[in-house]
């Protein structure tokens, strides 16, 4: 697949505990939950970044690793379409 951005937690705006602190004020953390903090700097839907939008399609794989942890993988579905429309 295509890389489209890689980043470090280090390069993140908060730290992983600011982002704990801040999940756990709002919901119970249990082990094994993920949070998504949402995407690095610099890999915006701006043009600016890589040229033309660029936005997920069914069908393609989204991977987020974690050295030493192992890999997250989400297969990305289209909208599901209400019934009778």
């Amino acid at each position: 697949g295509e890389t489209m951005q890689e980043a470090r937690a280090g390069d993140m705006i908060h730290t992983l505990w600011e982002l704990v602190e801040y999940a756990s004020s709002i919901v119970t953390l249990f082990p094994g939950d993920v949070i998504n903090n949402g995407t690095s700097g610099g890999t915006g839907v701006g043009t600016a970044v890589r040229g033309a939008q660029r936005f997920l399609q069914p069908g393609e794989v989204v991977e987020a690793s974690i050295d030493g942890i192992g890999t997250m993988r989400i297969n990305v579905e289209g909208e599901a379409v209400p019934a009778g429309g």
